[in-house]
């Protein structure tokens, strides 16, 4: 579903595409469009609201969907609202709440491990992809919704000057702010994925990881003893920190081929 509601915020038709009846095309258009992105929303709402589904999603997946849920009803809201009417309550109702859960993601990707270490937010952020690639794809979703609508609204402007077809100023308004929190968001974890890549040019990270696994408060519980055992100690651990920090690289590498816009 979250895939079928990009396609719909991102579909482009063909350059060569002119439509003979235009106003009849667009209204058609508009229809097809607002059924899609209801009948998404109410799976999405509906899916996300049964008993089970928090226990077959991690924190961020949820908040993903939920985020996607939300943009959907924000959506409906700006398209179906009359230019006469000001749908700034509703909108507030849908746009708080998404703004919550982005703010959560966002904690999320910025928190640091609750034990002393070195560089607590390199460590965090090298194993925790997972959050830092879910936040990437909500400030995404949130952007192409925002270029999606601005699009819809000034193609209407073109097409009918009677304005009667436009999206009300309000609407306009939160879509650009929306889009202004998605900005700011991509910027974070650009200046995040580069302070990584900075850092671990430094040297003296072999010892730092090693640090981290046999002397970090902490060290003494189950999983460090299991790491432990499996790398033969720290005097053996030297190639599997090796190996450790040659994925992190690799992994931090492979952001520079990640679009953010």
């Amino acid at each position: 579903m979250a895939e079928q509601y990009l396609d719909v915020v991102t579909w482009k038709p063909p350059k060569e595409y002119k439509p003979s009846k235009v106003n009849e095309v667009a209204t058609k258009d508009k229809s097809y469009l607002v059924e899609t992105i209801a009948r998404l929303h109410n799976s999405f709402t509906n899916i996300l609201h049964l008993q089970a589904t928090p226990t077959k999603l991690t924190a961020a997946e949820e908040t993903y969907f939920t985020v996607l849920s939300l943009l959907s009803a924000v959506l409906l809201t700006a398209l179906t609202t009359s230019p006469d009417v000001s749908p700034a309550s509703t909108l507030s109702a849908l746009t708080v709440p998404l703004k919550a859960a982005m703010a959560s993601l966002r904690t999320a990707f910025l928190s640091v491990p609750p034990y002393h270490i070195s560089q607590p937010e390199v460590f965090s952020s090298l194993v925790d992809m997972h959050t830092t690639s879910t936040l990437r794809d909500a400030a995404l979703a949130i952007k192409h919704s925002a270029a999606f609508v601005l699009a819809f609204h000034s193609r209407e402007m073109a097409r009918d000057r009677t304005g009667k077809s436009n999206l009300h100023k309000d609407a306009v308004a939160e879509m650009k702010a929306l889009d202004a929190l998605a900005s700011k968001v991509l910027g974070d974890i650009k200046g995040r994925i580069k302070m990584l890549k900075e850092k671990l040019g430094e040297a003296g990270w072999l010892d730092r990881l090693l640090d981290w696994t046999f002397e970090a408060k902490g060290a003494g519980d189950g999983l460090t003893q299991a790491v432990s055992a499996m790398v033969g100690g720290r005097a053996g651990a030297e190639e599997w920190a090796g190996k450790v920090l040659e994925s992190w690289g690799d992994g931090v590498k492979g952001w520079n081929y990640v679009k953010m816009e």
